[in-house]
């Protein structure tokens, strides 16, 4: 497979022109949910986007190149979005039980916002490294979740805390990953809505981590973790 080269693209210097590469940008992304990135044409991006060949080509030598450009703006706004809704967010004083919440509720919306275009992106044809923004961006997630958590360590019952962070937001990722993808039988999938299922998600997370039970919940005959103590 052949390497990517590093995008290239002539930043606007005008309003007017930041004005139609916005249009060129909004377009693209539009087109590529519809119908995919292969089966988006220049001359499809342009009569969207209410502009000219002439007018692409003057920004982007080619297709490639404004995939590049997207590609990286798309995950760079996921990245901020993220960072900008974990700093609103006080965990101050907070509990192991009472962080793992809204950690997997900002982990749930992160994922569904643009979810569909940033995949397209992420696994076209000719990319060099298909799912790396994906794995890059959950990397970036892990870094800022990982402290909080490991703040909380006296918490954590797992043997190796920093294994049991990791592995069980690789866990959670994962169970996002199946629910969107559609693979659960329809019945496991009753009544799943994403208020339901992020409690779940926190119980699983917790339950890996050897945690405390929410306030209130009765404890059950054998905890999971027993066998380490």
């Amino acid at each position: 497979m052949r390497a990517m080269a590093e995008p290239r693209h002539i930043p606007p210097k005008q309003d007017r022109s930041r004005r139609t590469l916005e249009r060129i940008e909004v377009a693209t992304l539009e087109l590529i949910s519809e119908k995919g990135v292969e089966a988006t044409t220049i001359q499809d991006i342009v009569k969207r986007a209410r502009s000219s060949v002439g007018s692409f080509y003057a920004r982007f030598p080619a297709k490639e190149d404004l995939l590049l450009h997207l590609e990286e703006k798309v995950w760079s706004q996921a990245r901020e979005r993220f960072d900008e809704a974990l700093e609103e967010r006080d965990f101050e004083g907070v509990s192991l039980t009472g962080l793992l919440e809204p950690l997997v509720q900002l982990l749930l919306q992160t994922q569904r916002e643009d979810a569909r275009q940033r995949r397209f992106l992420d696994i076209r044809n000719g990319r060099n490294e298909r799912g790396a923004g994906m794995r890059k961006f959950h990397a970036h997630i892990l870094s800022r979740v990982r402290p909080l958590i490991l703040e909380r360590q006296s918490d954590i019952m797992h043997p190796i805390p920093e294994r049991a962070v990791d592995l069980g937001f690789a866990a959670v990722v994962g169970a996002i990953r199946v629910l969107d993808d559609g693979t659960l039988e329809e019945g496991a999938r009753a009544g799943l809505s994403d208020e339901s299922v992020v409690p779940e998600l926190a119980r699983l997370y917790r339950s890996y981590l050897g945690g405390g039970r929410p306030e209130g919940e009765a404890p059950p005959q054998m905890e999971f973790f027993d066998i380490w103590e």
